[in-house]
């Protein structure tokens, strides 16, 4: 949509949770633009739609190309209608019976639609439908890797996206030590509402002339409603590589399970505990000689480990930061005893603040550090191997834990030689990277994000949106279950009361009309708030068993007390039927049981825990909204310094690495890095510097 030279119009929005709809519509608000007239009434003037049709930033996305299909087909009929406000507003109708997002009962959802009116010539004028929808998790949305989502893949981090039943994804890549590679990354899932404890299969491989790795895993995940756990994920992986030195090659080969679970956060910056754990097994092998290595060190060998790991992350509006922590104990004997013990730690922080539109400098710095103690022998791919590829400390993608030195001005295996032989048993790097983005197109214009109209709607639906997420919290709370516990009972006492008030019709046929019609309303519409607390989920049983009792807001309901008025003091007041009291009492004993334990609900509790969930989805938000592009151009600095020991004067000690390069993100095809850093104060026996480069293909599936 082309936002620069057009007249907008900022028409509603609707806010989508898990509980309900919302719509909350405004007069339209004009933004006066170049291509079209300023403060022109196009209606009075008589102006006629030339074309209607719709644009979402995200529609070169496979499955919501259809979805945008349907919307151009709901909004055609627009096409040669005179132009008026009327026109507009049934066009934004129609689109609200689609469903941009599909459904979800895990994320809040926003869909904003931003009416334009382009082209205006002759009389006649474009109408642009441009939709921005989100469905923001607050799982997870506070931690680092969130971060690189929103740069490489907006889509996913807006929810914009359905799980496909296959995801193929082509790699490609160059380093020094490995040379030119390529290969892919094939993921299977199973529906949402399959009951398996795996959900997921993930093939991924990729191979060149000296090296190759491949990996298959297995892998579910669960997010609880438990207060301190929010989300839990398990793997069962096994992978099989070969890497080369400089010298020989490294070749691994294991099997290994795992589990990782992330706190609730808390805390104005979401702040969220990880912990995990992982046994693994199987073969490091090396081509180095025996006669070469440090002591306790040998060049082969079967192995069993177990790895525990635990850290923090917390996100704010323009930075994130994560620190953590792994101990893995392993053996190369049959037994129970400990070979050798390893000790990581790991700390990351980025910063990113926008200088223009949407042209952001991002500044990036991790540290990290490791250490070996060896009671009993290691295999030598055990230790620590340096250079420009990262390792990681834990099987999959979801946490990133960086378990080497990382220097991008080495190629990858090949800062490794210590004081004892190659691989060393300590280390600690730096790593610095610095971005600016020259060249992008944001998710959402500048125009659009300038107009007080569109920030105003999109922040009232967020408070909107925390009064329905407030609802859950409070349908969670051991009062509220409580009394609800009681609904069914409330169902078969209204239906006895019924047929009470029906016996007592026929005993006084003609008599009191008014009062048997009113007290038979009430029974009705009583019972129908009861079937429909006792039919639905927690969350939406709320309203109805709050307003079966006097603790409707709005005063209008309260359901029972209205029986009790209609049918008890107002029927039964002239009646006298003993049927009809002794009902009215069985029905009053359990309304003031519900009532009781309904008024100890802690609202303000609930409120609290709103607020503080969807903060992180406010964070979320305005990043999406203010900072992230569809594609961008950025120039990058990089700074290295890395540490391995045991040192002395010729082996391990300290090296230094700096360059730059480019960074191009194109979110609707792929993302690559490249760039070359410089090895300062080099060794003999290193090279200069090396040249990194990564390439990284969209789902072609997708």
């Amino acid at each position: 949509m082309r936002i620069k030279g057009s007249y907008i119009e900022v028409c509603f929005l609707v806010l989508i949770m898990a509980c309900g709809r919302f719509i909350v519509a405004d007069d339209v608000v004009p933004i006066a633009a170049a291509d079209c007239p300023v403060h022109t009434s196009f209606e009075s003037e008589h102006y006629v739609i030339r074309r209607a049709y719709v644009e979402d930033p995200f529609s070169f996305l496979r499955w919501l190309k259809p979805v945008v299909a349907d919307a151009n087909t709901e909004v055609s009929f627009l096409n040669g209608h005179p132009y008026s406000l009327a026109a507009v507003r049934k066009g934004v109708d129609a689109l609200d019976k689609l469903v941009f997002l599909g459904e979800s009962n895990e994320a809040s959802a926003v869909m904003v639609t931003v009416v334009a009116v382009e082209n205006c010539k002759a009389r006649q004028l474009d109408l642009v439908y441009q939709i921005y929808s989100t469905r923001i998790s607050p799982i997870l949305t506070t931690t680092l890797e969130s971060r690189s989502h929103e740069k490489e893949a907006p889509q996913e981090q807006a929810g914009v996206t359905q799980p496909p039943a296959l995801r193929f994804q082509p790699l490609a890549g160059y380093n020094r030590s490995d040379d030119l590679f390529g290969g892919a990354r094939i993921e299977a899932h199973a529906p949402p509402s399959t009951h398996l404890p795996f959900h997921s299969l993930v093939i991924e491989g990729w191979g060149s002339t000296s090296a190759h790795s491949a990996t298959i895993a297995l892998a579910g995940s669960h997010d609880p409603e438990k207060i301190w756990l929010q989300h839990a994920e398990w793997q069962l992986n096994y992978s099989q590589s070969e890497s080369p030195t400089d010298v020989h090659s490294l070749q691994k080969g294991r099997l290994a399970g795992a589990f990782a679970g992330a706190s609730r956060p808390s805390g104005s910056a979401g702040w969220t505990l990880r912990f995990g754990g992982k046994v693994e097994g199987g073969n490091l092998q090396s081509g180095f000689s025996s006669i070469d290595l440090a002591p306790n060190t040998i060049a082969s060998a079967g192995y069993g480990a177990i790895d525990l790991y635990a850290g923090t992350t917390a996100r704010t509006r323009h930075q994130v930061f994560s620190a953590s922590y792994g101990l893995e104990l392993g053996s190369t004997g049959g037994g129970a005893q400990i070979d050798w013990r390893k000790h990581v730690g790991d700390v990351a922080h980025e910063f990113w603040y926008p200088i223009g539109n949407h042209r952001l400098i991002e500044i990036d710095s991790r540290f990290t550090a490791g250490g070996i103690q060896i009671p009993g022998s290691i295999p030598l791919a055990a230790r620590f191997f340096g250079g420009n590829r990262e390792q990681e400390f834990v099987p999959g993608d979801t946490w990133k834990i960086r378990a080497n030195p990382v220097i991008r001005s080495i190629p990858a295996n090949r800062f490794y030689r210590s004081a004892d032989g190659p691989g060393a048993e300590s280390f600690s790097a730096y790593n610095l990277t610095a971005a600016y983005s020259i060249w992008r197109r944001p998710v959402v214009p500048q125009e659009i994000l300038n107009d007080p109209e569109f920030l105003r709607q999109v922040n009232g639906g967020l408070t909107s949106a925390i009064s329905t997420v407030t609802v859950t919290y409070l349908a969670k709370d051991k009062h509220f279950k409580e009394s609800f516990a009681h609904i069914q009972e409330v169902r078969d006492s209204v239906t006895r009361f019924e047929t009470a008030v029906k016996a007592a019709e026929a005993v006084h046929p003609g008599q009191v009309l008014q009062d048997f019609k009113l007290c038979k309303s009430a029974l009705v519409r009583a019972g129908q708030r009861a079937t429909s607390a006792a039919e639905a989920k927690s969350a939406d049983a709320y309203g109805d068993v709050a307003a079966l009792l006097n603790s409707d807001p709005t005063g209008d309901e309260n359901r029972l007390q209205k029986v009790d008025v209609a049918c008890v003091a107002g029927l039964n007041g002239k009646l006298n039927d003993p049927a009809i009291a002794t009902e009215g009492a069985k029905l009053g004993a359990l309304a003031n049981v519900m009532q009781q334990e309904f008024d100890q609900i802690d609202q303000a509790r609930a409120a609290a825990q709103a607020e503080q969930e969807m903060s992180y989805v406010k964070t979320t938000l305005q990043t999406l909204l203010h900072d992230v592009n569809l594609y961008s151009i950025s120039p990058v600095a990089v700074f290295d310094l890395a540490h391995i020991g045991p040192a002395n004067a010729t082996l391990g000690g300290t090296r230094y690495g700096a360059g730059g390069g480019l960074r191009f993100t194109l979110v609707s095809a792929a993302s690559f890095t490249f760039g070359y850093a410089w090895n300062i104060h080099a060794h003999p026996d290193e090279g200069r510097g090396a040249l990194f480069f990564a390439l990284k293909f969209r789902d072609l599936f997708q």
